[in-house]
């Protein structure tokens, strides 16, 4: 075994381009019950709970 010649991390290291960015889409769900509302909704389908204005 020669240990002059380590493998690679398989690991991508922090300053790689991983692709992307994080999705959140938390701000669009109902704040009382997570529920995904329908576009231009006022009110949560589920829980009726008032919903903020999404811009």
């Amino acid at each position: 075994m020669d240990d002059s010649d380590p493998e690679p991390d398989p690991v991508a290291d922090e300053g790689d381009d991983v692709g992307g960015s994080p999705a959140c889409f938390a701000h669009l769900l109902c704040p009382e019950c997570a529920a995904v509302p329908e576009a231009g909704a006022t009110a949560c389908w589920r829980c009726g709970a008032d919903l903020p204005r999404r811009e």
